[in-house]
């Protein structure tokens, strides 16, 4: 895995912080739900806006739901996760989706003209059968991996690259962040790489933010979500547990749902 990484992020004189950052002003919405790591779950993601959807009856407002990345590979249904969250919720639900390292992963694959079979092994392969592209057929038919790059290609339409580019890495509310994997603690936002906004674990586990605020990730999965120092992960590991994490934030504080 840290190869990939360092592939990715090495091999190019690539800007520290190439995706976008949001914020959104705390007296725009009065409550955020977030969601863990789908990867490809496409039936867990549509249980997990359902219950959105049955806590709103009580709020009432407008309210963001933040999808924390990893949209693709694992799961069965990469395609049609993405698929689904292209389409705008029904109002007062408004989706904002963050950027995953599984998700630049998949976005490098389509886009690098080298061919490296390290994405394939990261879940890559479940996510092209969600297109139709048998990885390992085409690889023993062309071993070079063009023939897979060129189908791969043809496979994933427009908006789905569009949409793999776009997503922001971070989304800041009121006293509180959202991003995949977590921050370098200590350091302001401003000064965070994109890098470790997608793939940090630690120190970041153990110290937490080390700022004054909570931070809300999901790439380090556990059976539940679960509340450290001044950080809630929110990935219980969707494809293999069968359950996808959905963390409330409102006026009075936050809970799972």
């Amino acid at each position: 895995m840290l190869k990939l990484v360092r592939k990715f992020w090495q091999k190019k004189s690539e800007p520290l912080q190439r995706r976008g950052r949001i914020a959104i002003p705390a007296e725009r919405v009065s409550d955020i739900f977030a969601i863990g790591d789908i990867h490809g779950c496409l039936d867990l993601l549509i249980d997990a806006e359902r219950r959105i959807a049955d806590r709103m009856q009580h709020v009432g407002k407008p309210a963001i739901v933040v999808c924390v990345g990893d949209f693709v590979d694992r799961g069965p249904d990469s395609r049609g996760v993405i698929s689904h969250l292209i389409r705008k919720m029904a109002p007062p639900l408004y989706r904002i989706c963050i950027c995953g390292n599984h998700d630049d992963a998949f976005l490098n694959f389509l886009q690098d003209d080298e061919f490296d079979p390290a994405w394939l092994g990261f879940g890559g392969g479940k996510t092209l059968m969600s297109y139709g592209v048998n990885a390992s057929h085409l690889l023993s038919l062309d071993p070079s991996g063009q023939r897979l790059k060129m189908a791969a290609r043809n496979a994933v339409p427009a908006s789905h690259v569009k949409f793999l580019e776009d997503l922001p890495v971070a989304l800041s509310f009121d006293h509180y962040l959202f991003v995949h994997a977590g921050i370098l603690p200590g350091r302001p936002l401003t000064e965070q790489s994109d890098l470790d906004l997608m793939w940090i674990r630690e120190p970041f586990l153990s110290m937490g933010p080390d700022l004054d605020i909570t931070v809300v990730h999901g790439h380090t999965p556990s059976a539940d979500v679960q509340f450290g120092h001044n950080r809630i992960g929110i990935d219980t590991g969707a494809y293999a547990s069968g359950k996808l994490g959905v963390l409330h934030i409102g006026p009075h504080g936050f809970a799972a749902i």
